[in-house]
């Protein structure tokens, strides 16, 4: 869900931080939210015929989840999702596994001042 932005918040351009190609059966892909930055939209297109599950970590690939659950999206399908809370600067993973089947797909993942930024 999101929220109204504090018009008196200074405006920055968002910022590409990860663009990757899926592949393996499981895979983790850092991303970091610099200071000035705090929020992050991630989006997932997996284009194999299995299903993975995606989660989103924190300091390590088996750090403390930010995200309330692991999601398991279908295959052919595109899945995305925004914070609504502001993040820390720091590394970020996304982590992607499959039941033993090849990930295959995009990743992509961007970060901004404000969270409206990341919905143009």
């Amino acid at each position: 869900m999101l929220k109204k932005d504090d018009p008196k918040s200074l405006s920055q351009s968002t910022q590409t931080v990860l663009v990757e190609r899926l592949s393996g059966t499981q895979m983790s892909k850092p991303f970091t939210i610099d200071k000035g930055y705090h929020y992050a939209k991630i989006w997932v297109n997996n284009k194999g015929k299995q299903r993975i599950a995606i989660s989103i970590s924190k300091d390590s690939p088996t750090g403390a989840l930010v995200t309330e659950r692991v999601v398991t999206i279908a295959g052919g399908t595109n899945w995305s999702i925004y914070t609504t809370k502001p993040w820390e600067s720091g590394t970020y993973y996304v982590n992607f596994t499959s039941n033993g089947s090849p990930i295959q797909g995009v990743t992509v993942a961007r970060v901004g001042a404000r969270l409206a930024e990341l919905n143009s």
